[in-house]
């Protein structure tokens, strides 16, 4: 057994990039649906204030590591229930303050992801580290000084190409430090597709590498724009707005 000092914990983050896996999990369409993505694998969901609102509750779903919640409509009426609280536990886990969810509504899906806290704090910190780079003057690539000449890591015929293919090989480029060419190959993808979220939040990160670093932010911001989770919690530590 665990003792009360080496209990994990875990945090709740809302998830504005999801994928749908909720069908066939036991809700009707008068149902809202509530999708915890996560791969703790023996999480308890409860509804303590109001037990009767909690339809179903499906079995961890392996494949597409998430549960899901089927659950009454809020009510914003005049004395109605307008919000839920949810609790969640596990074993081995530290109990933490109920969960509150509101707007939930017929037929629509809200979205959440759990993490392992150790995971969400190294992902933190990683954030944190970007940041001081970006705001560093030396905020410079291994190598970037002394760039060795362009040399495309991925080549095909540039006509007919798609967003995806561009992207990747901006995210080849930029695995390599060709920084320059991994600019324009995102711009290439953006090009085709303006909504990449992905391709603005890596077109961010290589014109910071290459100290164009107002560039930089406006394509941070334009990422979170689309919804790019990683950009939004970058530019909330930097106390900007998108």
């Amino acid at each position: 057994m665990f003792s009360q000092g080496a209990l994990r914990e875990f945090v709740i983050e809302k998830d504005d990039n999801p994928q749908v896996f909720y069908r066939g999990k036991g809700c009707t369409p008068d149902d809202g649906v509530i999708v915890f993505y996560t791969t703790i694998p023996d999480l308890k969901f409860s509804m303590p204030d109001t037990p009767s609102r909690l339809k179903n509750v499906s079995a961890f779903d392996k494949e597409n590591n998430c549960y899901v919640l089927c659950v009454s409509p809020t009510d914003t009426r005049i004395g109605g229930i307008m919000q839920y609280s949810i609790s969640i536990t596990a074993n081995d886990f530290k109990p933490m303050p109920a969960f509150m969810v509101s707007g939930v509504n017929a037929g629509i899906a809200q979205y959440f992801n759990i993490l392992l806290k150790e995971d969400w704090k190294s992902a933190y910190e990683s954030l944190i580290k970007e940041i001081a780079d970006i705001k560093s003057e030396n905020y410079v690539a291994t190598g970037s000084i002394e760039q060795k000449p362009v040399t495309p890591v991925y080549q095909e015929m540039e006509e007919n190409r798609s967003a995806t293919s561009w992207f990747q090989e901006g995210l080849n480029n930029s695995k390599a430090g060709n920084y320059s060419e991994a600019i324009r190959c995102y711009n290439n993808a953006l090009e085709i597709d303006p909504n990449m979220s992905d391709a603005w939040y890596n077109l961010g990160k290589a014109n910071g590498r290459e100290k164009k670093m107002s560039e930089a932010l406006r394509n941070y911001q334009k990422a979170a724009q689309l919804g790019n989770k990683d950009a939004q919690k970058l530019l909330i530590l930097m106390g900007r707005r998108w």
